[in-house]
């Protein structure tokens, strides 16, 4: 997907001297961020885009606009999640997925990942990944920082936190329930795939998800870091010990976890609406490819 030149980007990298590209470069590389190029052995760190201000929001307009394009396509074929799973022909298991939930629900808009490229200006969509399943966020965060702050005279300034963003879409995700805060719980899990095995385990997986219960309680929400095992309830709520759930933080597609009896318990609980997810599992279908 492109556009026109009336949306050209300006990319402002080679206005920085040489001396701090070179700088940005090698913290960028101690940031553990690297790419593969084709000769083998040998990798680079990967360069950050500059942009000003401005052209950083139009940016984030334009990928915002991607994933609306995206539900409004998906629209056009049904109208509730089950429709349009039955419609794509789509054989995965995603058990947490609500079928009557409508394409129209604000939730399936909050987070997505789309790939792009710059070129020449012109940005060019590849991919759109959008679901539970987005991880790498903390990283992310790091590796904007280590670039801006490479630049010691103030010139470069960090981008916006994706992760106090993404902890005010959780927030907003939470019900009301009287003026009093609502509580969500960011889970862990164990599993034989996904980002849990690949970081060795449940404890691994914890530290890694720190920094998203932090951003949650800043942004006003009572936390709870708990395993899936630890979830009870079902169709009238669900509990952590004394504390009941109004939001699941889900960095899981809900075949993922190895605990199946806490992932039906969860599952009772988000078809009877008596608990939200974040992020839907209805939004891994809009980015069927």
């Amino acid at each position: 997907m492109g556009y026109g030149t009336d949306v050209t980007l300006h990319d402002l990298w080679h206005r920085l001297p040489r001396a701090s590209r070179s700088a940005l470069l090698r913290r960028g590389a101690e940031a553990d961020r690297w790419v593969l190029d084709a000769s083998p052995g040998h990798w680079e760190a990967m360069r950050p885009l500059v942009f000003g201000e401005r052209d950083y929001h139009r940016f984030a307009a334009l990928a915002a606009g991607v994933l609306r394009c995206a539900l409004l396509a998906c629209e056009r074929r049904a109208g509730t999640a089950g429709e349009l799973y039955r419609a794509l022909h789509d054989h995965r298991d995603l058990p947490l997925l609500d079928p009557a939930q409508r394409l129209s629900d604000a939730g399936l808009l909050r987070m997505a990942r789309p790939d792009a490229l710059v070129v020449g200006g012109t940005p060019w969509f590849v991919e759109l990944n959008v679901g539970p399943n987005i991880y790498g966020v903390p990283g992310l965060e790091r590796r904007g920082s280590v670039f801006a702050r490479g630049r010691p005279d103030g010139t470069l300034l960090e981008p916006p936190s994706t992760l106090r963003a993404r902890a005010a879409a959780l927030a907003g995700a939470v019900p009301a329930a009287g003026g009093g805060r609502g509580r969500t719980l960011v889970a862990t899990w164990r599993a034989d795939s996904g980002i849990a095995a690949k970081l060795g385990g449940v404890r691994a997986l914890r530290r890694y998800l720190e920094p998203a219960a932090e951003a949650a309680g800043a942004a006003g929400l009572d936390v709870c870091v708990a395993d899936l095992s630890e979830v009870r309830g079902g169709t009238g709520g669900l509990w952590v010990g004394g504390d009941r759930v109004d939001v699941v933080f889900n960095q899981f597609t809900g075949s993922v976890p190895a605990d199946r009896g806490s992932v039906a318990v969860l599952r009772d609980a988000v078809l009877a609406g008596t608990v939200r997810l974040f992020v839907p599992e209805a939004s891994c279908l809009l980015s069927a490819k």
